[in-house]
């Protein structure tokens, strides 16, 4: 079974916690969209074994699996004791279960199928059942030494009543909140990606001196979801590329070609890819009321010579450039 790879561990600081980033046997990272390029598993294993330092452990992959399903239950495992309402998924799936690589959590492979991927983040659990691109990480320290059993219908039905987050309609509808980016070592090569010659060329050199750079990057995206992607990995791709970026930015400024200033209704912080443009902006922690620049001038220019307008006038100076002139 071609599902298998190694996985590194690395520290993304936004969450605070590792992301497992797989990779190949030619150590490049493997996205989990593309099953095919992964590995059986004594390769991996094999990898693994001449790496032991460089790489955290083996992982399987579960985008498009059938017949089996992954069950991962978060923070239930202390001292050698397992919760309750862990304990009884355990007793209820009677199956191959074993222990996160954190120590913390349990890991569970049945042989069955679920109408859908689900989680409860809430309460720590993740159900994997082929729908989603995912990957478990897998230690071999068993819990349960099982071989993996049929999970019935009955049963992950019941799991999904118990344990999934109250409230939350069933129906597939679009969410509204932006999707977690992946880590780039995580993203496909966007030269082998399948995209036409002008998506292909915008993604690889820029768009050309003639085209419609809006049209190009809505092309890009259209062209990337039409390839399966999802959200998350479509707007992780086009974030990861600089001239995505700067044509998103580009079009991100007012009508007057300038990005919103202090005092203007629209002006926010921006990211991290927009502050070496030094534009002063509202933070998000001060009020309305109160302007503050990004960067932070040096103390010594805050205040302007007597007379002068700059940052300690009532308007404030439109950009960086401008308040250089006025001062």
């Amino acid at each position: 079974m071609r599902r298998w790879a190694v996985w590194k561990a690395v520290w993304n600081e936004a969450r605070q916690k590792y992301d497992k980033i797989p990779y190949s046997p030619q150590h490049y990272g493997l996205s989990t969209k593309k099953v095919p390029d992964w590995g059986d598993y004594e390769t991996a294993a094999k990898v693994l074994a001449l790496n032991p330092t460089r790489y955290a452990g083996l992982g399987l992959v579960m985008t498009d699996i059938q017949g089996v399903v992954g069950i991962d239950l978060d923070n239930c495992r202390a001292d050698g004791h397992i919760a309750p309402w862990a304990r009884e998924i355990v007793d209820t799936m009677a199956s191959y279960t074993e222990i996160s690589p954190s120590g913390n959590g349990l890991r569970i492979l049945a042989h069955g199928d679920f109408s859908t991927d689900w989680n409860n983040h809430d309460v720590g659990i993740e159900v994997y059942s082929g729908h989603t691109p995912r990957f478990l990480t897998i230690t071999g320290h068993t819990k349960l030494a099982k071989p993996m059993a049929q999970a019935t219908p009955e049963a992950l039905q019941a799991l999904f009543t118990t344990h999934r987050k109250s409230g939350v309609p069933t129906a597939n509808v679009i969410p509204l909140e932006m999707p977690e980016l992946y880590n780039e070592m995580a993203l496909p090569d966007v030269a082998g990606l399948e995209l036409s010659a002008p998506v292909m060329e915008f993604l690889l050199h820029g768009p050309q001196a003639a085209e419609d750079r809006s049209g190009i990057l809505h092309a890009a995206g259209v062209q990337l979801y039409g390839a399966g992607y999802s959200d998350a990995m479509v707007l992780s791709i086009l974030a990861a590329n600089d001239h995505a970026m700067d044509v998103a930015m580009a079009a991100s400024k007012t009508p007057t070609g300038r990005w919103p200033t202090c005092g203007s209704s629209t002006a926010r912080r921006p990211s991290p890819r927009q502050r070496p443009r030094r534009t002063c902006y509202l933070a998000s922690t001060t009020s309305p009321q109160t302007p503050r620049c990004w960067p932070p001038m040096p103390s010594s220019r805050r205040q302007p010579p007597s007379g002068r307008t700059g940052f300690g006038s009532r308007t404030p100076p439109s950009s960086w450039s401008d308040r250089r002139r006025a001062g």
